[in-house]
């Protein structure tokens, strides 16, 4: 009979104990980083931005340089060794943290605020491509957290400040970011605040006072289908090619909710306060969190109030509804292919043309145009293409847009699809 060895075991188990050790003080080290982080954020904190920066040695965190700017990352997914079990979330943030860390130039300090990965970036000064260069450098974080990690995240970036104490602006901006992408229903891997300011965004050249007319015109006419029209004429002004800025937006989303609840009297007028109040306009407008479901909300009222009135529209069967399909179809793997491109080709706005596409088909036009992207990708993955070819070939901007969508739409990353379908076509 073998006897074990004690030793060993003592070891095996003292070798843990220093671990699991380790593991507690840097994490405990961690935690008063990040509680001194999120004082500098929130402002009122620091008297001067000496006591601010004296403050931040004392913790290791050193910040040499002029200007700063806050770079915020909100993990989508934590990827499968998160899902499995094989990483917890001290793990996925221990990853997150240091690639942000040693990906972004400048002096780089991350912490673990509120479920987002913060970074403070200390610059001597911007590179000449000014954002642009921080952008690059993200997008290449970005790629690797997704191809190596399969970790997913919606990263915000602030303006430039030149004091310490100007953090709590930024950290202002990088919210407003996100409550911007939230109100507009956009995913986008990386935005700056710069990119949504007037120097940017060209303000709409849409007469809001001339459509708010007409659509007050269509309401007591008992026009409601071409009030539906008017109101995504209206919102196309507001919300289309010429978007509102970042200041703005929070402002037009309410415009557009006061509009109608301001034409509710005039419905009534029409219709009778039995139908308003069973339709129950108010709260539901008011409750809606996103653009898309301001929209979704008008619509289901106009649709209503035509049943009611028994003019439905017949849009949904017209000639040109039918030829949407077959031009995606045949369109799809031009990268400048888009809903806008497609309302432009039939002479629709944008929020109009969707809706029509979604009546008749089932489907949002955006969701079918990536649906027949993906449809050609996994074609092309089967056939053991790289991702930059399949990306080009199936009218994807970049890899990263096209493992995005992959995430999106099929729930797994690229490489992992292109092994199950080699898997299931060698059955």
């Amino acid at each position: 009979m073998k006897v074990p060895d004690q030793t060993n075991t003592h070891m095996d188990e003292r070798e843990q104990e220093l671990e699991d050790l380790r593991r507690a003080l840097g994490g405990a080290n961690c935690d008063r980083r990040d509680l001194y982080i999120s004082r500098l954020l929130g402002g009122g904190y620091f008297r001067s931005a000496q006591e601010a920066l004296d403050t931040g040695e004392q913790y290791g965190l050193n910040f040499p340089n002029r200007y700063f700017l806050l770079l915020s990352a909100r993990p989508e997914t934590w990827g499968d060794l998160f899902t499995t079990g094989q990483m917890d979330r001290m793990d996925s943030n221990f990853i997150l943290r240091n690639t942000l860390e040693d990906g972004l130039p400048g002096a780089v300090h991350a912490a673990d605020i509120q479920g987002k990965m913060i970074c403070i970036v200390n610059l001597t000064g911007l590179p000449e491509s000014g954002l642009r260069g921080i952008v690059q450098d993200t997008r290449r974080i970005l790629e690797v957290l997704e191809t190596e990690f399969g970790i997913t995240v919606t990263v915000a970036v602030s303006r430039v400040y030149d004091s310490i104490l100007e953090l709590p602006r930024a950290m202002k901006d990088v919210n407003q970011i996100y409550e911007y992408l939230a109100f507009l229903d956009e995913d986008r891997p990386i935005t700056t605040y710069e990119e949504l300011t007037h120097v940017h965004l060209m303000p709409s050249d849409t007469s809001y006072l001339e459509l708010e007319s007409r659509l007050l015109g269509c309401i007591r006419a008992s026009d409601f289908e071409q009030a539906d029209r008017v109101m995504h004429e209206l919102i196309q002004g507001e919300f289309g090619d010429a978007k509102p800025t970042i200041e703005t937006v929070r402002f037009r989303v309410y415009g557009v909710v006061n509009t109608m609840l301001y034409l509710m009297n005039d419905i009534r007028n029409v219709v009778g306060h039995e139908l308003v109040n069973q339709i129950d306009p108010g709260p539901r407008l008011t409750s809606a969190g996103s653009l898309s479901e301001i929209v979704e909300v008008m619509d289901d009222i106009f649709s209503q109030l035509s049943a009611h009135t028994a003019q439905k529209r017949e849009a949904a069967s017209s000639p040109w509804v039918q030829e949407i399909m077959p031009y995606v179809d045949e369109n799809f793997r031009d990268s400048n292919l888009s809903v806008s491109s497609v309302a432009d080709h039939f002479g629709l706005s944008s929020t109009y043309c969707s809706k029509t596409f979604r009546d008749r088909y089932g489907i949002r036009l955006p969701d079918y145009i990536q649906r027949k992207r993906l449809e050609a990708v996994k074609e092309l993955l089967r056939a053991g293409k790289t991702l930059a070819a399949i990306a080009e070939e199936t009218g994807f901007t970049t890899t990263l847009t096209l493992s995005r969508t992959i995430k999106r739409y099929e729930g797994t990353t690229p490489n992992k699809l292109r092994e199950a379908l080699m898997a299931e076509q060698s059955r």
